[in-house]
């Protein structure tokens, strides 16, 4: 994916980069989650709510890595057979050093 391509997208309103991960995670049929070495998944919100957030391509999530989960190393990627079987095995892929 072009940096022109991340860069529009992350200009959108939320509605509408919403509707984009729908639809790209409709397509593709795969989520893309940051986790540290011991498997954590990064999180966002408070104390009231937390939010494991997902993205629908992988530059995005490499993107995140870069500048904000600096100490997050792995993006895991869940595709839909492993949704709906259970399964709990996922593909891991390092992204940093």
């Amino acid at each position: 994916m072009h940096i022109k391509q991340l860069e529009s997208v992350f200009k959108l309103e939320s509605k509408e980069r919403y509707g984009y991960l729908i639809r790209k995670i409709a397509d593709f049929e795969q989520v893309f989650l940051i986790t540290d070495k011991k498997g954590n998944f990064v999180t966002c919100g408070n104390k009231d709510e937390l939010i494991i957030p997902i993205w629908s391509e992988l530059e995005f999530a490499q993107e995140l890595i870069k500048k904000e989960f600096v100490y997050f190393y792995f993006i895991l990627v869940l595709r839909r057979r492993q949704w709906w079987s259970g399964q709990r095995t996922t593909t891991a892929t390092a992204t940093t050093e």
